[in-house]
């Protein structure tokens, strides 16, 4: 005779097979071991354990002591629930210790630009406040017989546009922020998927 226990699933009381009792513990570690949100988890494995029971209401008699095949059986047709992409990212292991500051990189300013922003992102490189100071240099090197225009026109073409605000923070030399930059990744990833899902889901059995 197998040893029993009397367990709450789903806030079903149920009397089940040890073995069976091991397998299902060990299949709930896996689902909630690698989501870093405990809300997330919690909700996921509450979720998970409520259709579990509905699904073992259907293949096993009332009252019927549960046992590995059935639990096995349950779980292959419920599949794996599904996680956010986010949810596995822990906000704690991508804090203000994980950010990176760059170097000043050679941008052009198209926001604080006359031309093309090459005289701003002079500025923001050298560390100057104000890019007025490069304009400056840049008439009066003409002025005194200098090939400044032509320089200008060289680093209009050599010289990227700051275009995202990675970019620009990378231009004036700031931390770039790690955290929220993978959180947005993950939040476009989860987005992606829900709408594949959406798409192909159903109409392709996937």
């Amino acid at each position: 005779m197998k040893q029993v226990l009397n367990i709450n699933l789903g806030g079903q009381t149920m009397t089940i097979h040890v073995d069976a009792y091991n397998h299902l513990c060990a299949v709930l570690d896996t689902i909630e071991k690698p989501i870093k949100n405990a809300q997330v988890a919690e909700a996921t494995l509450a979720d998970y354990e409520e259709k579990l029971v509905r699904q073992l209401a259907q293949d096993v008699e009332p009252n019927a002591i549960i046992d590995i095949k059935a639990i096995r059986k349950a779980m292959d047709s419920l599949g794996s629930p599904e996680v956010p992409i986010s949810a596995l990212y822990d906000e704690l292991e991508l804090d203000s210790d994980f950010t990176t500051t760059d170097k000043r990189k050679l941008y052009r300013d198209p926001s604080n630009k006359i031309i093309a922003g090459v005289a701003s992102g002079l500025a923001a490189y050298l560390g100057i406040s104000d890019p007025i100071w490069v304009r400056i240099a840049f008439v009066g090197l003409m002025m005194a017989g200098f090939a400044s225009a032509p320089i200008y026109i060289l680093l209009w073409v050599v010289m990227p546009k700051a275009s995202t605000s990675i970019d620009r923070k990378s231009m004036h030399g700031q931390p770039i922020d790690v955290a929220s930059t993978a959180n947005r990744v993950a939040h476009h990833l989860d987005n992606m998927s829900k709408g594949i899902r959406r798409k192909f889901g159903t109409e392709a059995g996937i």
